[in-house]
Order: structure tokens, then sequence, then C-alpha cells
């Protein structure tokens, strides 16, 4: 009878490592998921400043090397990521990534000098000569209409047109932790007013990037 209680236990211990194997291997494969993607999801509120750019979310400030690490690299001339941004000051430049190109503006609030691919980056601009899928929040794209983007977000705070252009711009500011900061739109006066710049700005003063 001992022998078979002992053989009953083993029985039981291998039936419960068995049990227990899959589990671990699905909590590894999540936890590696969880590590190599992208640390954010797209929120709905246009002041959280989270975009899709090639597939990838962002939310703005974020660190130079989450463009890089995406293929994104910079396309300025006379700009590396080795350009030292002085203190207090920002740096606007170009990224490519194939044939699209983005306009991204790094900022350093520490007081001292340090490399470009140190420094937050708080801007950034899309134009539609840039494919690679950007949408901001509630799904709003390059080419959406001006109708479109108030009818998701409300009124605007500020509004402006350009004849010489035969453009118009709206913004929803966002500026309690900085000025300036908020979502900008540019239109083009035909085509049912479709966008045709995307412009998210949010330099957070409090941020050293230490």
């Amino acid at each position: 009878k001992a022998k078979a209680v002992v053989k009953m236990k083993k029985i039981l211990n291998n039936t419960k490592l068995c049990m227990l194997i899959p589990i671990l291997i699905c909590m590894v494969v999540l936890l590696f998921t969880m590590y190599f993607s992208s640390a954010f999801v797209m929120s709905d509120d246009l002041f959280d400043f989270t975009f899709k750019l090639d597939g990838a979310v962002y939310r703005l400030t974020c660190d130079f090397k989450d463009f890089t690490e995406n293929g994104w690299s910079i396309s300025s001339n006379h700009i590396t990521e080795k350009t030292m941004v002085q203190g207090d000051t920002q740096e606007s430049f170009t990224m490519s990534k194939g044939d699209n190109m983005i306009f991204v503006e790094a900022y350093n609030m520490s007081g001292n000098a340090k490399m470009l691919k140190d420094c937050k980056i708080g801007e950034i601009k899309v134009d539609d000569h840039c494919q690679n899928g950007f949408v901001i929040a509630k799904g709003i794209k390059i080419k959406s209409s001006k109708k479109e983007v108030e009818d998701t977000f409300g009124v605007p705070d500020n509004r402006e047109e350009y004849l010489c252009s035969f453009s118009e711009s709206i913004c929803y500011k966002n500026e309690k932790n900085g000025k300036y900061n908020g979502v900008y739109f540019l239109f083009n006066s035909f085509d049912n007013k479709e966008c045709t710049l995307i412009t998210l700005r949010n330099i957070l003063k409090t941020d050293d990037c230490k």
C-alpha cells in the first residue's frame, strides 16, 4: 500500500508539472511581447499626445531613440545625433524612413548643453508627403476634413486664414505645462478643406532631460 501511495503521489506531481508548463510558457511569451512591443497604446484624448506612425505608437514627449529604433534617421544637413543642443533651447530637424519624412523638434531644459540624441522630442509635424500611416487620437489623420476634425474635437481655440496660400489653420491648445503646447491642423481651401499638416507639440518645462 505504501508503494502504491508513493507511486500515486509521483503521478500527481508529474500531472501538476505538466499543467504548469503551458502556463509558464504563456507567461514568458506575454512578458517577452510586453517588453519588445510599444510602451504606449493609442488614446482617444487629444492631449495625451499619442500618435501612430508606420505601425508604432508614440507619446510626446518621447526619447530620440524611440524614433531611431523604429528605423527613422536624421536627414537634415549639418545636424547629427552628436549635435550639441544648448541648455534651455530647442533644435528642429527632419527625420526620414525610406521615402517618407517628418519634422521633429528636440528640446533641452537641463540648463547644460548636451548631444541631440540625449534630448527629448517634444514636437512632431507630419504633412501630406508622409505616407507611413500617421494617425492621432480618434483616428484623425492627414486628409481628414476640417468638418471631421471639428466634429471630433469640438470648437478649436484659435483659427487663422491665409489668403495668400489659400489655407486655414486651427489649433487646440493645452498650455498648462508649456506655452504653445497643443495640436495644430492646416487645411487647404479646396477638396473639402482636407488636412495637409498636423503638428503635435508637448514640450514640458518641468522635464530637465537629465
